[in-house]
């Protein structure tokens, strides 16, 4: 029997490339489940994948149909690949839905703030979930008659805190100002 009387065992699909890989791995990813299934109950042989392969147009570097040895050792390939990102030829891993295929209309659930776990190393040990009030904003402290200081604003305000400034902005130096 004729590879093109037998029935056709896999359904055609659009193939993804991958780098460093050829077609027939591309081929042998697209159709993992079925062959692993079908590897498993000895109902596929890899005479019987190479020939589905040959039908579906897949062929090796040099235009020639795979070879049972080929397929098999693209199929390893394929085996380890999944293996590294955490997959089996029988069990790949579920993909989020994007945003795009959500339903018309849909909206994200509304949480409110008590229901949000805060982890317990980031809050002081002994307190309460909710945040308390912030304290009020320090006053500064009265000018007293006795006091040298200079009117806040004024040019001798500003080379006064100038001179306090951060040694690591003025080079690693404190400068002093000399009155001229």
């Amino acid at each position: 029997m004729d590879t093109l009387d037998r029935p056709i065992l896999f359904r055609k699909k659009r193939l993804k490339e991958f780098r460093g890989r050829g077609r027939l791995y591309s081929w042998l990813r697209a159709h993992s489940e079925k062959i692993a299934a079908g590897m498993e109950s000895g109902e596929y042989s890899w005479a019987l994948i190479c020939a589905e392969c040959t039908r579906h147009g897949v062929v090796g570097k040099h235009g020639e149909p795979p070879t049972r040895k080929a397929a098999s050792k693209a199929w390893q390939t394929l085996c380890r690949d999944l293996a590294v990102s955490g997959e089996s030829p029988t069990r790949r891993l579920e993909r989020p839905t994007p945003p795009s295929r959500f339903p018309k209309g849909w909206t994200p659930p509304i949480v409110s703030e008590s229901e949000v776990p805060v982890p317990a190393y980031l809050r002081p040990p002994e307190t309460a979930l909710v945040p308390s009030p912030p304290p009020p904003p320090l006053a500064l402290p009265e000018r007293q008659a006795g006091d040298d200081l200079p009117e806040p604003g004024s040019m001798e305000a500003f080379l006064r805190s100038a001179d306090k400034a951060d040694w690591y902005l003025l080079g690693g130096k404190r400068r002093r100002r000399t009155e001229a």
